[in-house]
């Protein structure tokens, strides 16, 4: 309730790897791989270049966003996740899906990702940003919900016309 605004939307990859336990090389490269095919596609899709993040075990996109904290919001960044999970998900990497909630506390950047022992084959990383783009644009409403429809068996709360038929969502809020 303390959350007034989502000013950004996560968009977490992360090599399959038994819980409590640090990426080897070759999970985290995946990772990479995956990361920038979704980047790929969403700046295909007309999407801004995002804020990449190294987590330390996989790979943080971050998009900036311009909403208000409510259930429509949620259920609008839920969708995004899940249709970018269902697009580019593979049995060795995924995008965390359970990031959506507005509370969703993420990794102080220039920490160490300390998941497990550290061991040469799964060592302990710091996490850090990557240079930032020249301008950060913000994700239109349209753009979120042109990608959240592409969900499966998601709830639609905005269609990407940015029509007032679903969700309460008018046309001037769209623009």
């Amino acid at each position: 309730t303390d959350i007034v605004r989502r000013e950004w939307l996560l968009v977490d990859i992360d090599p399959q790897r038994p819980t409590g336990i640090s990426s080897t090389k070759e999970e985290k490269a995946a990772a990479k791989v995956l990361a920038k095919a979704v980047m790929d596609w969403l700046t295909s899709q007309g999407w801004p270049q995002p804020v990449i993040f190294d987590s330390g075990n996989g790979y943080h996109l971050l998009y900036r966003i311009d909403l208000p904290n409510d259930d429509l919001s949620r259920d609008l960044v839920k969708g995004c996740l899940e249709a970018l999970a269902a697009k580019f998900d593979t049995p060795a990497v995924h995008v965390d899906q359970k990031v959506f909630n507005a509370s969703r506390i993420v990794k102080a950047y220039g920490t160490v990702a300390r998941k497990g022992d550290s061991t040469d084959e799964r060592p302990h990383r710091t996490a850090r940003m990557f240079t930032p783009p020249e301008k950060i644009e913000i994700v239109s409403l349209v753009q979120l919900a042109g990608l959240s429809e592409l969900a499966p068996d998601a709830k639609k709360p905005l269609k990407a016309t940015g029509t007032d038929d679903e969700g309460g969502w008018t046309p001037e809020m769209v623009t």
